[in-house]
């Protein structure tokens, strides 16, 4: 802010200089011309033909006129102009006295005219018409008054002076136009060498202020400076040399101008060097003169670096110190290869530059001590090792620092802008806070500032602590009124005492004895406690000895006891046996300390001593426990609930964890509890508490060492031991039960699915009262009742009492019977579908106890199934007609097709033998046609031999008796595939694959594998490789034969009629063949209880199947 006020300040100065200057030019310019207004006047008097006298007494009059503007200077008071009119007003003076001197001759006239002209050309205003007009009158006057001949001649001279004065105006107001223009050039030529001078200075005044203003460090500020001179003033050189602060020395130069670091080396070393030998001419001048000082370098023998610098051509040096607090902290040095004559407005200039830069260092020096005493107020506020709160009037936290969160909890981002009652003031306390708040902000006092006091402070999370708060008066910052408070907690402090209060209650209110001893066992305190435990009153046993509390076989262990002591050595939880007044012995546990004076000295013993004899009860009581824990079939666990540790486990728990006893008992229940959590426990102990049976369940799940998870239900039992809160867990894995809810709960599932989505209706009631508890959808749509108005009700809500009355009656059969109940027909009124005819089963569930509690219903509406079966059952009476009629058929359709072809046989026998006869007696007397018909009566009669014993075969198929044996497959097949070989020439590719056996006749199998075998040969004959595939595969129930070939195959659509009687696919022309064989395979598989099929495609062959059943 300094530096931009200055540049501020700098940038005024030179635009007042500037005006200063422009004005100095102006007054100038025009008092030339004031000047020139006698000179003009003179030389037109003498050019008018004036005599000599009046010519020095114009003379005379300018150089009066002269000396007077000279000595006086009225041009500093008077306006230009006026001045100029004050001048024509002498000379108007002097040239009215001459003529009234010489009696009006030498042309009085021409004068006035003139100084008229004059006035009119300096435009004087109101003078010009004053001085016109009297002018005007004073020559009237005088012509007015002069005689005739005088008057005349007046008035030819005014006419030849008329002439004159014409030429006369126009050749002054050319050559005044010239020399005014010439003048101008000239004086605006030097005006602007002067203004480039001053702009240049401004230039340097603005740019290093702007340098400075923006500069962050003073090196930085220095470097800007020394550039920026350079630059606007073409030096060649300059550097800056601080001062040092300890002996005033200067130090080398540390900043240089970029130019002169590359081209002048030589310079820069050999100001080093001088430096070293202390000797910096240059510097040491403007040090000695405390001001700016500009140098001739050139025959300069002061200077020792004058013959370097002349070497580079450098002419003139410029210094000027820098004074910061009266002390000269630095100097800047700057160098020229122009020959300058003494500038005391640059020196000037670098004064103020100068004086610039100390602003700056002291600027940036106290921005860097703000910085640094920042940073020491941010180390000492965040490092503080107490809380540091800094709080507006109202309370409204500004700053929060590291011990605070520490503390409180509050991040800084939470605290600061949150009223300081809402973050640590407990809630008890917060209205007396606001009221005192309040009471500040009316009277500007409070008792708790500039003053340590103790207070109760609450924690995030509501956690109250002790803590010592200080608060300062309030301190002005930016305008604005700031509290500190400095907050110590102190509650462990606050712990240690009432420990130690709490320490000498125990001492005085403890059950157990606490006694003091001196190093030669004399009894120094004995507590309340040790008057219960040895039943001796203390006024008994101080300053007895120790040892009358011990057995004799005891005697030696105090001396061991205190040897230790004596070593300083702490015995702990030593158990032993002790006498008491009454000589009874009693177990006691001891636990032995040094007492040390306050210069660490050992003076005695402390011993404090638990009677144990319960507790050795107790132990022996806890290993019976203990067995019957490592016998139970549960995994046991004894936890600690106040840390919820493990204290003890059996070895169930063991193997069911993993972890070994040791690895438990450095657990806490946590650790093996994935889904531990307190508030439940917590809930399930005040449970506990409420209960009359001390015992709680909870279900939950324990983790295995190898991270592995396992539910269980975990039977809870609280206990107390040695005034410490224990619980025993019992956990007994649940997993298989869970699993088997969770096969229930899906069963369930899918039964509700099931039960809903059956196409039959299912409804369930009550058997208590016979009311619906649950129905299906398809019990709606039938009975058209919706389910929610169902539920809840009884048969009697919804249907006519009759049928209300026969569905009860059935019910209750069925609930007192136990059986379940099958009504195959009952008729029902629905809603939307009128008389229904339904199949209801009904069935009783059970509850636990094997008592009825339920009634299950299942009902089928069978109306149209009930129509259809009425009309099947007419179609069956007529079916069974017809099936008697049709089984008379087809036996006397078989027996006539045995007949028939057993009475063929005989004729056809002779039509064979009379055709053979004809051929070999009367072959040489037939012609070709003879010949050929022989020949196909012939043919036709071999072929029809063969159709009568297919047809015989089929006939008596229906009659042989089968039967069933365990048939060799494999076998066969190889049979028929022999005789096979035999009937055909070409050879084929059997492959047989397992043939499995089968149970069925094994006349008839071979008949059938013969049919379908010698099938695959005849149409596969044509192909180039044939081949026939055989195997079998093991189906549901059955086993399953194929023959594959490759033969011509056939087209599916007409696979129905391949097993029927004289249907064939192909001509005889094609294949031979009756139209029986394969009629007499479905034959033999339907007789065997199996079925045959057959697949294919034109061209690619065919796989004919039979399968026959396992019996």
């Amino acid at each position: 802010m300094a530096t931009k006020q200055k540049y501020s300040e700098t940038t005024n100065t030179a635009s007042q200089i500037k005006a200063a200057v422009s004005e100095k030019r102006i007054s100038e310019l025009r008092l030339f011309q004031a000047f020139l207004i006698p000179g003009i006047y003179w030389l037109l008097m003498d050019k008018a033909g004036t005599d000599i006298g009046l010519a020095a007494i114009v003379t005379f009059t300018v150089i009066a006129f002269s000396l007077f503007v000279l000595i006086l200077k009225p041009y500093k008071r008077i306006n230009p102009n006026q001045f100029a009119v004050f001048a024509a007003l002498i000379d108007t003076a002097v040239t009215f006295t001459w003529v009234y001197a010489t009696g009006g001759k030498d042309s009085p006239f021409f004068a006035l005219i003139l100084i008229t002209i004059m006035a009119i050309a300096f435009r004087s205003g109101k003078s010009f018409t004053l001085w016109s007009g009297i002018t005007y009158i004073a020559i009237w006057g005088v012509l007015f008054n002069a005689d005739e001949g005088f008057r005349n001649e007046a008035v030819h001279f005014i006419i030849d002076v008329i002439f004159i004065l014409i030429f006369t105006l126009i050749a002054v107001v050319v050559s005044g136009e010239v020399y005014k223009q010439t003048k101008n050039i000239l004086e605006i030529k030097n005006l602007s060498k002067g203004l480039q001078k001053n702009n240049k200075y401004l230039n340097i005044l603005k740019n290093t202020a702007e340098a400075f203003y923006f500069s962050s460090s003073i090196n930085e500020a220095a470097e800007k400076c020394i550039e920026t001179i350079c630059n606007e003033m073409q030096w060649q050189a300059g550097h800056l040399n601080y001062i040092n602060p300890l002996n005033t020395d200067l130090i080398s130069p540390e900043i240089w101008n970029r130019d002169a670091l590359t081209k002048f080396p030589t310079l820069i070393k050999a100001i080093e060097d001088a430096k070293n030998k202390k000797a910096l001419p240059i510097p040491e001048l403007a040090l000695d003169e405390c001001n700016p000082v500009q140098i001739e370098i050139n025959g300069n023998k002061d200077l020792p670096e004058a013959d370097l610098l002349q070497s580079l051509d450098f002419k003139t040096a410029f210094a000027f110190p820098v004074c910061i607090k009266n002390e000269i902290a630095a100097v800047f040095v700057f160098y020229t290869t122009e020959s300058l004559s003494k500038d005391d407005e640059l020196l000037s200039l670098l004064g103020q530059v100068g004086y610039n830069f100390s602003r700056v260092v002291e600027r940036i020096r106290a921005e860097e001590s703000l910085k640094q005493k920042n940073e020491e107020i941010r180390v000492i506020f965040e490092k503080a090792p107490d809380a540091v709160i800094v709080m507006d009037q109202s309370g409204k936290v500004l700053k929060w620092n590291p011990k605070a969160e520490e503390i409180f909890q509050w991040k800084p981002s939470e605290a600061i802008g949150e009223y300081i009652h809402n973050l640590i003031i407990p809630e008890e306390f917060i209205e007396s806070h606001l009221k005192a708040l309040g009471d500040f902000h009316e009277t500007g006092d409070s008792p708790i500032l500039n003053r340590s006091i103790e207070l109760l402070a609450a924690k995030k999370d509501k956690t109250e602590i002790h803590v010592e708060t200080s608060i300062s008066a309030s301190v002005l910052v930016y305008g604005r009124k700031q509290f500190i408070a400095f907050i110590k907690d102190i509650t462990d402090r606050k712990k240690a005492q009432t420990i130690e209060a709490e320490l000498a209650a125990i001492v005085k209110n403890s059950n157990d004895a606490i006694i003091s001893l001196t190093l030669e066992e004399t009894v120094v305190s004995w507590n309340p406690g040790a008057e219960m435990v040895f039943g001796y009153l203390a006024d008994e046993m101080i300053g007895k000895k120790i040892t009358r509390l011990m057995p004799e076989a005891s005697l030696d262990e105090e001396q061991k006891l205190i040897e230790k002591v004596k070593n300083g050595l702490r015995t702990e939880q030593f158990e032993t046996i002790r006498k008491r007044k009454d000589g009874s012995l009693i177990n006691v546990s001891l636990t032995v300390s040094p007492i040390k004076d306050t210069q660490g000295n050992i003076t005695g013993s402390s011993t404090i001593a638990r009677d144990i004899t319960e507790k050795k009860q107790t132990e022996e009581k806890l290993v019976k426990f203990r067995q019957a824990l490592n016998n139970s079939a549960e995994d046991i666990f004894i936890i600690s609930r106040d840390n919820m540790r493990i204290e003890d486990v059996n070895e169930k728990a063991i193997q069911s964890t993993g972890f070994s006893r040791e690895e438990l008992l450095l657990m806490r229940l946590d650790e093996i509890e994935p889904f531990y959590n307190k508030e439940e426990l917590e809930a399930k102990f005040d449970e506990i508490s409420r209960s009359s049976s001390k015992l709680s369940v909870l279900q939950t799940a324990h983790r295995r060492k190898d991270g592995s998870d396992f539910e269980v239900e975990v039977y809870l039992t609280p206990f107390k031991y040695e005034e410490k809160n224990y619980f025993v867990a019992s956990a007994r894995d649940i997993t298989e039960r869970l699993e088997a809810e969770k096969k229930i709960r899906e069963t369930n599932q899918f039964l509700s699915t099931v039960l809903e989505n059956l196409p039959v209706m299912v409804f369930i009631k009550s058997a208590a009262y016979l009311k619906f508890v649950t129905l299906n959808k398809i019990f709606e749509e039938i009975t058209g009742l919706s389910r929610e108005g169902m539920i809840g009700k009884s048969d009697y809500d919804f249907f006519p009492k009759e049928e209300a009355d026969f569905f009860v009656k059935k019910d209750r059969e069925v609930l007192q019977s136990g059986k379940i109940l099958e009504i195959p027909e009952e008729p029902i009124e629905s809603i939307h579908k009128g008389r229904r005819w339904l199949s209801t089963i009904k069935v009783p569930i059970y509850d636990e106890l094997e008592k009825p509690k339920y009634l299950l219903g299942i009902s089928e509406d069978i109306t149209e199934k009930r129509e259809a079966s009425n009309k099947i059952k007419n179609l069956n009476k007529e079916l069974t007609k017809n099936l008697s009629e049709l089984e008379h058929i087809n036996k006397e359709l078989e027996s006539f097709t045995y007949s028939v072809s057993h009475d063929l046989r005989a004729p056809l026998r002779a039509i064979n033998g009379y055709a053979q006869f004809l051929a070999e007696d009367y072959k040489s007397i037939l012609n070709d046609d003879g010949k050929r018909m022989l020949q196909e009566v012939q043919e036709n009669a071999i072929k029809m031999g063969k159709l009568i014993e297919d047809l015989l075969e089929f006939s008596k198929m229906g009659r042989k008796k089968v039967v069933k044996n365990e048939v060799n497959m494999k076998n066969l097949t190889e049979q028929v595939i022999n005789e096979l070989k035999t009937l055909h020439e070409k050879p084929v590719n059997f492959i047989v694959k397992e043939l499995l056996p089968a149970k069925g006749d094994e006349s008839l199998l071979k008949q059938v594998l013969f049919n379908l075998i010698g099938n695959a040969v005849k149409y596969s004959s044509k192909s180039p490789e044939p081949f026939v595939k055989i195997g079998s595969e093991k189906k549901e129930k059955a086993i399953e034969y194929y023959i594959k070939d490759n033969g011509v195959g056939f087209d599916m659509e007409y696979s129905g009629k391949l097993f029927q009687v004289f249907q064939r696919l192909h001509s005889d022309n094609e294949f031979e063949g009756t139209g029986v064989g394969l009629a007499i395979v479905k034959k033999i598989i339907n007789r065997h209880g199996g079925k045959v099929w057959a697949e294919s495609e034109p061209g690619k062959g065919a796989t004919f199947y039979f399968s026959l059943p396992e019996e």
